[in-house]
């Protein structure tokens, strides 16, 4: 039987640490392009190619490249295959949040003045 301490070890992994490689991804589209494409618009292909069937890691990569304009194969290899933690600040700083980090641990996400508007132009991005 899996220890809730090894449940809590996949949690991060599955949620935490791939869903904030998900917004680093989106943020790093929407910089390489001008906002014009999304990881959306990576999804959206993928669906379409593949539909009905599965893809793997190379063929998401080069769908991920196309879409950005520019090879974010690094980031895939450090973030997702190997351990290393992207640094999601300038993401979040794009949503309108300041992060900050304690020594304990914790994460505190503090609005900045203009985060309705950051929040509205990364939403509308259509």
């Amino acid at each position: 039987a899996e220890s809730v301490k090894d449940k809590r070890k996949y949690r991060d992994i599955i949620y935490g640490r791939r869903a904030m490689m998900a917004l680093v991804l989106d943020y790093e589209i929407r910089q390489a392009t001008g906002s014009n494409k999304t990881l959306d618009n990576v999804m959206r292909q993928l669906f379409t190619k593949y539909k009905g069937q599965s893809f793997n890691l190379p063929q998401f990569v080069a769908t991920l490249n196309h879409v950005a304009g520019k090879d974010l194969s690094e980031q895939i290899n450090r973030f997702v295959i190997g351990k290393e933690k992207p640094n999601v600040k300038p993401a979040f700083a794009a949503l309108g949040f300041d992060v900050v980090l304690t020594t304990t641990r914790e994460v505190y996400f503090i609005d900045k003045p203009n985060a309705k508007t950051l929040r509205q132009q990364w939403l509308n991005h259509d």
